[in-house]
């Protein structure tokens, strides 16, 4: 290997300290960005059932700041126990939890607490109980368990529930088609939706019940006419950044575990369809594009975490430094307060 390889590995990868500088490092990024520009005016869409009596809790800028960097830091940390319990990365390394947290402190937008970061971390929790499904022979309690948090992650962000379909394609190719899971686990939403649907029933507000579900069908695609040269540079730049990745990932799968290829495959599939999703409902929530952050992370920390040439190395340290600009123009130009 080498010894810009093994340095890389050393000083990043392996480092007993990469995760305490991260923290430290994340900390002061976010505590500029609130120093510069406050928490942003974030519109959350009312496409759930709990956040609305939540959101009086994190009014306070403070408090949304605080709520937000505990949710992000809450995602790493899901995302490293995730790699590290299933050993989905046989090579020890700190970016499953180092890389989430970067990328979720680059944009105002990401300081500001949502229900979006609640749901996503219960979405990620549900990728625990799918993993450890694979290949056992009685999965039912894993189904069900998944389907209670995804379910739940819907009770905070209705569109969470948009991943059913893929996530059960994902349990075929864990252990191969058990009827009894898949039903179990419709089983667990539609217990635990009828649970709702009977507090609102109580409470004579059927309606009230049935208002999230209208989002549905509130498409709002991009009208692509009217955006801005820096906007469409900010969607290509995005769009290639995703492509890269989940194409780098496609070229190293035929050298992993089949564990990790299968996770790996069935998180590029969330990452396609989710991103139809963004454009589908454009304009009314931001939580399909906040999940695929969160796992793009986990590409981008598998990518790099197996460093193996000069070029995985040089491309590691070009994309950090790409990134370092975003956030600085982020924090002085783009989102400069008046």
């Amino acid at each position: 290997m080498a010894d810009i390889v093994q340095t890389f590995r050393t000083n990043f990868i392996e480092a007993r300290f990469t995760s305490l500088v991260a923290v430290i490092g994340v900390l002061a990024m976010r505590l500029l960005l609130f120093y510069l520009h406050g928490i942003p005016d974030v519109a959350v869409s009312d496409t759930g059932f709990l956040w609305q009596y939540m959101a009086p809790f994190f009014a306070n800028p403070i408090a949304s700041f605080a709520g937000g960097t505990v949710s992000v830091f809450v995602i790493a940390a899901l995302i490293s126990n995730l790699n590290s319990r299933f050993s989905l990365i046989r090579l020890r390394t700190n970016l499953p939890f180092a890389v989430p947290l970067f990328l979720f402190s680059l944009h105002p937008y990401f300081l500001a607490m949502t229900p979006d970061y609640i749901a996503v971390a219960l979405l990620l929790t549900a990728m625990h109980s799918l993993v450890k499904s694979y290949q056992q022979p009685d999965t039912q309690f894993n189904s069900f368990r998944s389907a209670i948090l995804i379910g739940t992650a819907g009770l905070f962000q209705l569109y969470a529930l948009l991943l059913l379909p893929i996530w059960w394609r994902g349990e075929i190719a864990m252990r191969g088609l058990q009827p009894k899971s898949f039903f179990t686990s419709v089983f667990g939403v539609f217990l635990l939706y009828l649970s709702v649907f009977s507090v609102y029933f109580l409470l004579d507000d059927v309606q009230g019940f049935l208002n999230p579900f209208l989002g549905f069908v509130q498409f709002s695609l991009p009208d692509i006419y009217y955006l801005t040269p820096f906007e469409w540079a900010g969607v290509l730049s995005v769009f290639l950044f995703f492509a890269i990745y989940i194409l780098l990932i496609f070229n190293i799968s035929i050298r992993v575990k089949v564990l990790t290829f299968t996770i790996s495959k069935f998180v590029i599939a969330i990452i396609v369809l989710f991103f139809i999703f963004h454009v589908i409902y454009w304009r009314n929530t931001m939580f399909f594009f906040l999940t695929n952050i969160a796992l793009i992370a986990y590409l981008i920390a598998y990518y790099h975490s197996i460093a193996t040439s000069r070029v995985h190395v040089f491309w590691a340290y070009g994309m950090m430094l790409l990134l370092l600009a975003y956030y600085f123009l982020n924090s002085f130009i783009f989102n400069a307060p008046p």
